[in-house]
C-alpha cells in the first residue's frame, strides 16, 4: 500500500514549484490512515523523490530523480522494473552456478581418467620409439648394403 501512496503523491507534484500535500484527501482516496500517508511521504523524501519546503512538511516539489520516475510511468512502474532487473540477475546467477557445477564435475572426471591417459600416452610413445628404431635399422641396412 505504501507504494500506491508514494505513486499517488508524486504524480501530483511538480518539479519546479512547491505543491501543497493534502494528507487527508489522499488518505480518503486510498482508504488508508493519515499516519500511513505521512509515513509514505517521509519515505519518499528519504528515497530522494521529494524535497520539502521548510520544516512543516506540508508542501513539496519533485527532485530530478522523482521527475524521471514520473516521466517513466510512476513509482509502481519503477518498482516493477527494479524487480524484473533483480529477477534477471538472480536467474543469471543461477545459470552461472549450474555451469560451475558442470565444470567441476567434468574436472573431477578428467582427474579421475588422467592416470589412464598418462599410461596410454607412455605406451604410445614407447611404440613410436620402437617403430622409429625399426625404421632406422632398415634404413641403415640399406645404406650398409649399398
Amino acid at each position: 500500500m505504501e507504494d500506491n501512496i508514494i505513486d499517488n503523491v508524486i504524480s501530483e507534484m511538480n518539479l519546479h514549484d512547491f505543491t501543497t500535500i493534502y494528507f487527508k484527501k489522499i488518505a480518503e482516496n486510498l482508504k488508508v490512515s493519515i499516519r500511513e500517508v505521512i509515513n509514505s511521504v517521509d519515505l519518499s523524501e528519504a528515497k530522494g523523490l521529494l524535497e520539502f519546503s521548510g520544516n512543516t512538511h506540508t508542501s513539496a516539489k519533485l527532485t530530478l530523480f522523482g521527475s524521471e520516475i514520473v516521466k517513466n510511468g510512476g513509482w509502481l512502474k519503477h518498482i516493477e522494473n527494479e524487480k524484473s532487473k533483480f529477477d534477471f540477475v538472480t536467474e543469471k546467477e543461477c545459470i552461472e552456478f549450474e555451469k560451475s557445477k558442470i565444470d567441476l564435475a567434468l574436472s573431477k572426471k578428467m582427474l579421475k581418467e588422467y592416470p589412464y591417459t598418462k599410461w596410454l600416452a607412455r605406451i604410445g610413445a614407447f611404440i613410436g620409439i620402437v617403430l622409429g628404431l625399426k625404421e632406422l635399422g632398415i634404413l641403415l641396412k640399406k645404406w650398409l648394403l649399398l
